[in-house]
């Protein structure tokens, strides 16, 4: 029987309590030992190995070397620079790690519904919810089809997977809820843009007259804006769910322009909203931006413990997509569910029923009538 090649490991190089992986007989630094940044080195150097080895087969393939291989395929797939250097392939690193962790040198044949079930026991532990559980359950069943579909695995250890479903609400111990993402009070916003440096405040005020995501707002042009009608419409070269073919346009009405005109005034493939270190805003630095606004518009009291103190800030804090809800809802008030629908860019009607919450007031003012 061939020996199987073990692949490099993750090592801590104690002296200077960095990382390290062999490859070639040579040290390739990743990073300090322990952090992100150094494992996602790491499945890149793994994933370039991997390219170079021609003979990797399913009979020695370990789910390491699988999850390595399809790290490779997730940065091209869902990497979007609008969400940092590795987009929306970081969702899948938990599950990654996780795998790795627990069964990282086993072979895929031997990781079956029992296994799976047996990890799914160990993710409340986490403090993952039940939808964000079961979105990380579907994410391995797809790393194993993905398995398949290069012909690393066999499809009978992706079809043995399929036989573990979702968790339903209510049947493990523990397992808390997803909490909805509600609407933030115009009000609330506008008690905080006194406290947002200019820039920030007139994406905030510029969104949420769109219904724009925030990453799409992020990287705005001036050369992705059609400004020959009264409306503008503008279409982001990135969205959401452009890898299912469809077009995202986004009007922008008369008080939206008003706000957006000055940051027009750029070379046309300049993004509208640079930071003082970098091109443009990213999500993470446009929510940080709106939090410390927050911490400053409705400061704790001084009294209050240090644990308290940060519950307080929690719940004083909004996101920006908070503010495509907010949206929604704004325009329900107004008109019907189809315009919800074309304002927020979705392709079943469904999905814009829960962005645009039904209004309260409005069901106060019937019940206090009718009822």
């Amino acid at each position: 029987m061939a020996r199987r090649r073990q692949l490099p490991g993750y090592l801590l190089h104690k002296a200077t309590g960095q990382a390290f992986v062999l490859i070639d007989r040579k040290m390739v630094w990743l990073g300090k030992h322990g952090t992100d940044e150094s494992h996602l080195r790491y499945d890149e150097e793994i994933s370039d190995l991997l390219a170079k080895r021609s003979a990797l087969t399913a009979r020695r393939l370990t789910i390491s070397e699988l999850l390595a291989a399809f790290w490779g395929h997730a940065k091209k797939r869902y990497g979007r620079a609008g969400k940092g250097p590795y987009g929306a392939a970081v969702n899948w690193r938990p599950i990654i790690r996780l795998l790795r962790e627990h069964h990282g040198a086993d072979e895929p044949r031997d990781f079956g519904p029992l296994a799976l079930r047996e990890l799914i026991d160990k993710m409340p532990a986490f403090g993952w919810n039940r939808r964000y559980l079961n979105d990380q359950v579907s994410r391995i069943k797809q790393i194993f089809k993905w398995g398949v579909s290069r012909e690393l695995i066999e499809h009978v250890v992706y079809d043995r997977l399929l036989t573990v479903d979702n968790v339903r609400r209510g049947e493990m111990d523990g397992l808390a809820e997803a909490v909805e993402i509600e609407p933030i009070d115009c009000a609330v916003v506008d008690a905080t843009i006194p406290y947002l440096a200019p820039t920030v405040a007139a994406m905030v005020q510029i969104q949420l007259l769109t219904a724009c995501r925030p990453g799409e707002l992020l990287i705005m042009r001036s050369s992705d804006i059609d400004r020959t009608g009264q409306i503008w419409l503008y279409v982001p070269r990135r969205h959401k769910t452009e890898r299912h073919n469809k077009k995202r346009v986004i009007a922008i009405g008369p008080r939206a322009q008003v706000l957006l005109a000055p940051y027009l005034l750029k070379m046309p493939n300049v993004y509208c909203f640079p930071t003082k270190r970098s091109a443009r805003y990213t999500t993470d630095s446009y929510r940080r931006a709106i939090h410390r606004a927050c911490d400053r518009a409705f400061p704790a009291p001084d009294n209050l413990a240090e644990e308290k103190r940060s519950q307080w800030q929690s719940d004083h804090r909004w996101s920006p997509h908070r503010l495509r809800h907010t949206a929604g809802t704004n325009v329900r008030a107004e008109f019907d569910l189809e315009h919800v629908q074309a304002m927020l860019g979705h392709s079943k009607l469904n999905t814009a029923e829960i962005y645009a919450q039904p209004i309260r007031a409005k069901m106060l003012e019937a019940a206090a009538k009718l009822g």
